[in-house]
């Protein structure tokens, strides 16, 4: 698995996913400045890891602008979208949720 470098001639918005089990995707998305990902909601809880750029980050309980180097944790079925201020490199884990008498629940 590799991540891509952010081109500084990013023509338009990309989506690459990297690993994907039954239990969590992983997938990188490359945002231009400008560009956006409409509102959406995830099945499972997602961790929103900025290595690039900055987005604004959508939610029912505010707007939250995210720089490089941040996380954000959403909880599943919580919606979302995203504005992209300045050309992004985005790390999207979704973790879905386990169900059924195996699950053990810690803490």
């Amino acid at each position: 698995m590799v991540l891509r470098h952010l081109p500084s001639d990013l023509a338009s918005n990309q989506k690459f996913i990297l690993a994907k089990s039954d239990d969590f995707e992983l997938v990188q998305f490359l945002i231009t400045s400008g560009g956006t990902i409409p509102t959406h909601e995830a099945q499972g809880e997602v961790v929103i890891h900025c290595i690039e750029g900055e987005i604004v980050l959508m939610r029912p309980t505010g707007n939250q602008s995210v720089c490089a180097g941040q996380l954000v944790y959403l909880s599943a079925h919580e919606p979302s979208s995203i504005q992209c201020t300045n050309n992004a490199s985005l790390l999207v884990t979704i973790i879905t949720a386990k169900q059924g008498p195996s699950v053990e629940v810690i803490g």
